[in-house]
């Protein structure tokens, strides 16, 4: 699993948080060079949404 933010900062409290051992990205397009990931989950806020 993975976390990415162009904050990190705010990718990593989320892990603490969420208490995710996971890794930590601030550029999207490393996460899909991974082999492993299989899934893509996009999130905006609210205020962006329909």
């Amino acid at each position: 699993m993975a976390l990415c933010d162009i904050y990190p900062e705010k990718a990593e409290k989320a892990a603490k948080d969420f208490e995710l051992a996971v890794d930590i990205y601030d550029d999207y397009k490393k996460v899909l060079h991974r082999s492993d990931i299989d899934l893509v989950y996009d999130s905006y806020p609210s205020i962006h949404a329909c």
